[in-house]
């Protein structure tokens, strides 16, 4: 376990108004080329290259040997910047990482203005569970994909899983796409396996966007529930087609 060692609080690469910026800020996030996290745990997912520093709280132990960068700093200055209230006294700033659209994805995973970052978190870890070779496009606006509440609900997969944020008419059209819907014409059991494959999932209070239609022409495909459930979370929706999906 590492120890932590005292050091003078300006020697942080960062201050804590800046580092609350990127825990609010999807700006900040793109402008700075960084993000946020506070679980220890999550961070054995991200490389010890793309961490870029530690920051603990004094009388904290770090449960696990990172070899980076560690500021420890006052119990006062780590309440500053905590990010929920039982935090467990670490906070990382770390790297973003990009990804090209060069690779040939046979899975492509669409959130259609996903809102709620722990929604989106929740897809990430679902879609990095069971799509080998899979991309998840961000369209419409919605959460940020580097969200501290998304990569805490990734369980820090979302460094690891590739996230883009694209235009409607970026999609591929080299695949069959299916889009999610409470009143599809066609059941789940319809949705096979396909060498490219595009899935659609929609807005937790709008669905799917009538432009993302006239560009994908997506077959609805919906998932049969007893019939006093009207639908399913949008996260809950993803694991379940992702596992129908899943070559394991």
């Amino acid at each position: 376990m590492n120890q932590n060692s005292n050091i003078k609080l300006e020697a942080l690469p960062y201050s804590y108004k800046t580092i609350n910026r990127l825990g609010v800020s999807s700006d900040a996030r793109a402008e700075l080329g960084v993000y946020i996290s506070d679980s220890a745990k999550h961070l054995q997912a991200v490389p010890a290259e793309d961490i870029l520093c530690l920051i603990v709280r004094e009388g904290s132990v770090i449960p696990f040997d990172f070899r980076v960068p560690i500021y420890t700093v006052s119990v006062a200055w780590f309440n500053r910047i905590k990010q929920t209230k039982h935090a467990q006294g670490i906070l990382a700033i770390i790297r973003k990482p990009t990804w090209r659209l060069t690779a040939e994805y046979r899975y492509w995973v669409v959130c259609d203005t996903v809102q709620n970052p722990g929604n989106l978190g929740a897809i990430i870890r679902s879609v990095s569970a069971f799509l080998p070779n899979a991309i998840l496009a961000c369209c419409g606006g919605g959460s940020d994909a580097f969200h501290p509440d998304c990569v805490r609900a990734s369980a820090g997969l979302v460094h690891g899983q590739p996230v883009v944020n694209l235009a409607d008419n970026s999609l591929p059209l080299d695949r069959l796409w299916y889009a999610l819907d409470p009143r599809g014409t066609h059941a789940l059991n319809s949705l096979k396996q396909e060498k490219k494959l595009g899935i659609i999932l929609g807005s937790e209070g709008h669905g799917i966007r009538e432009t993302l239609h006239q560009h994908c022409q997506p077959v609805p495909i919906r998932i049969p529930t007893r019939p006093h459930v009207e639908s399913l979370n949008v996260a809950v929706t993803a694991g379940i087609i992702a596992a129908h999906l899943s070559p394991v």
